[in-house]
């Protein structure tokens, strides 16, 4: 065996390397993408729900085991906010996280992120809490968006206080999943399209493997 043939060898075993190395490390990647949406209309802002004094708004939601990142909660001020406008993320009466939503004025696409992405399932609240908000100031109060139809969220609704309410809070609620989750779940829904993909890249990987061999 001359060098010729080992630098050929040591090329198709360094291009095969790499391959291996960037779909191990591109299934390693983790992603984050909505679990759960909520749409709800805020086209109008002043038909948004403010959320004020004693009247705290809850959206219950229902999970699978989900590792949760963040979440994403449109919400209006109609002027700059003094008081404390508080978003709770609970379950079984715990306080998961809590965060200050925005008090600048006008419309926010609010992201309220965790502190790591955290395993979560079952029933939750997302809670509202405009307490420092007097029944005086419920025209400038923060405003949260509804949509009332209750096919847009089977899985819960929303209340006011203790009065259970038809309809949703629109929210997102983003989850981080393994690059491997998502490539599974293509190849369940749409397996064609996959291995066609796949056999794509395989001959990609042999035409590039054995290139040292076809070239020299």
């Amino acid at each position: 065996m001359n060098w010729l043939q080992i630098s050929k060898i040591l090329a198709a075993v360094a291009i095969t390397g790499l391959f291996l190395f960037a779909g191990y490390s591109w299934l390693a990647q983790e992603i984050q993408r909505p679990t759960v949406t909520i749409d709800a209309s805020y086209n109008v802002v002043d038909l948004g729900l403010p959320v004020y004094a004693q009247f705290i708004t809850t959206q219950r939601l229902q999970l699978s085991p989900t590792r949760v990142s963040h979440l994403v909660i449109p919400i209006h001020n109609p002027t700059e906010q003094e008081h404390e406008f508080m978003v709770r993320l609970i379950k079984d009466d715990d306080v998961i996280e809590e965060w200050q939503a925005p008090s600048g004025q006008g419309l926010h696409e609010a992201r309220f992120s965790l502190m790591e992405p955290t395993l979560l399932e079952g029933e939750l609240d997302v809670q509202f809490d405009g307490g420092a908000f007097t029944h005086e100031q419920k025209e400038t109060a923060p405003r949260i968006f509804v949509e009332k139809s209750a096919k847009s969220y089977p899985d819960g609704n929303y209340r006011i206080a203790s009065n259970e309410k038809e309809g949703s809070i629109g929210l997102t609620v983003y989850e981080v999943v393994p690059q491997t989750t998502v490539f599974l779940e293509q190849l369940e829904s749409e397996p064609s399209d996959t291995v066609i993909f796949l056999a794509a890249l395989i001959l990609l990987s042999f035409l590039l493997i054995t290139a040292p061999f076809v070239l020299f």
